[in-house]
């Protein structure tokens, strides 16, 4: 059996949280709360771990609507919702269900591998780039790729 090693992504800065008032990424904020509330206990804690973040720092971005938000992180939350929930990415971007983009979505989301959660999660930021307008939130260069 074959081995997949992805590059390790290093992040040698963090962009600044978003202003907690910022209407594109509070309205996100809020339709990802809205799927959770749909969502015992439980499957908050895996789908916690499945992001790989502790589940405190999930429930404070669900639980505290005052918490500075992280736009990359709430791309990373969008992106497990969209791999794990099979939810349209657009969707939760925008409030608007978009099929081309969800059926998209779907395909990539069949790689239950590290490599298409990667892809997936490409995709969905390439998305809320568009979405955003160019990128203004998440810079092309943030992250450096490093083997």
């Amino acid at each position: 059996m074959a081995i997949l090693c992805l590059p390790t992504i290093t992040c040698a800065e963090r962009p600044l949280p978003q202003p907690v008032k910022e209407p594109f990424i509070q309205a996100i904020v809020e339709r990802i709360r809205d799927v959770v509330s749909r969502q015992s206990l439980d499957a908050l804690d895996a789908f916690a771990a499945t992001l790989v973040v502790a589940p405190e720092e999930f429930r404070a971005l669900i639980n505290h609507r005052e918490h500075q938000i992280d736009a990359l992180f709430v791309v990373d939350v969008v992106s497990a919702f969209v791999h794990e929930f099979a939810v349209d990415p657009e969707w939760l971007l925008t409030g608007h269900y978009n099929a081309a983009t969800h059926r998209e979505a779907l395909i990539l989301g069949e790689d239950r591998t590290a490599a298409g959660a990667y892809v997936l999660r490409q995709f969905v930021r390439q998305r809320y780039e568009k979405l955003r307008g160019a990128g203004s939130y998440l810079p092309q260069t943030l992250c450096k790729s490093s083997r």
